[in-house]
């Protein structure tokens, strides 16, 4: 029983770090979707960034949800700029998400960085890209808690 209270309170502050770096990687997209939308020079910049983030950190609709079609949108009103822009910041945000990340969390439980971005993109190919970046977190701190409690119970051993 002392050993499933252990688990449990260590996959709570696995789920704690998963929140802290899921906002350290918004934060981080929201600054590139700043300065992208800025030297696009799209009004109300800022404003409009926030709102990308905000939705980014949504499981399963991501910044691609907005970027996407704004691009298709400038591009068809022949503002090929623009639609660039919106296709490399909607580029950049995703490998930030898919690639930083993991090696964010993964640094932060205390498990190797790689083998969370495996992990990751293992349930990215198994389960789909949304789904298998929320699952592979999971996976992740079950890993690393199981881990953790190991080697706490060989040390007590």
């Amino acid at each position: 029983m002392e050993l499933f209270k252990e688990f449990l309170r260590k996959t709570g502050i696995g789920l704690k770090e998963y929140i802290k770096s899921e906002l350290i990687t918004s934060a981080i997209c929201f600054a590139l979707l700043l300065f992208g939308l800025y030297i696009g020079k799209v009004p109300y910049f800022g404003l409009i960034a926030l709102v990308i983030a905000i939705v980014d950190m949504l499981p399963v609709l991501g910044s691609g949800i907005i970027l996407i079609p704004w691009s298709i949108i400038a591009f068809a009103q022949t503002n090929h700029k623009l639609a660039f822009i919106l296709i490399i910041i909607f580029i950049l945000t995703f490998v930030i998400e898919q690639v930083v990340q993991p090696l964010i969390f993964g640094k932060s439980v205390g498990l190797k960085p790689i083998y969370t971005l495996l992990i990751t993109i293992i349930s990215m190919i198994v389960f789909s890209p949304a789904m298998g970046a929320i699952i592979g977190s999971i996976i992740s701190i079950i890993i690393a808690v199981i881990i953790d409690i190991k080697n706490t119970y060989n040390k007590k051993a």
